[in-house]
């Protein structure tokens, strides 16, 4: 969100999660962890958490070196993600020890997985 704090960054990783993935995630959560009832929760998604996560949220995609879909499995993201902070640690240097970093399982370009 902050450009001072962008600029400090090697890697941004925006996860993009649909709205209703968002809210069902947050309900289970706020029931299970906070002992929140569903009423509550929704409300306060729909008066506070939905409309910050269009103001200041959603605009940051804009500025990630990754997007990874939200509401997909964790195990391919993780990877794809890791495969692009290989890449990007090997970028410009290849050494042996990068070679090998570069052949490990998950390696895929950067950009939106």
């Amino acid at each position: 969100y902050w450009p001072e704090l962008r600029r400090l960054l090697d890697l941004k990783v925006y996860v993009d999660a649909p709205a209703d993935i968002r809210l069902i995630r947050r309900l289970r959560r706020d029931m299970a962890e906070r002992s929140r009832k569903a009423e509550d929760t929704i409300a306060q998604y729909m008066e506070t958490v939905g409309p910050m996560h269009t103001t200041f949220v959603e605009p940051t995609m804009g500025y990630a070196d990754l997007v990874v879909r939200g509401d997909t499995e964790y195990r391919d993201p993780v990877e794809n993600l890791a495969a692009t902070v290989r890449e990007m640690l090997c970028r410009g240097a290849m050494t042996a020890g990068c070679e090998t970093l570069m052949r490990t399982k998950g390696n895929n370009d950067a950009g939106t997985y």
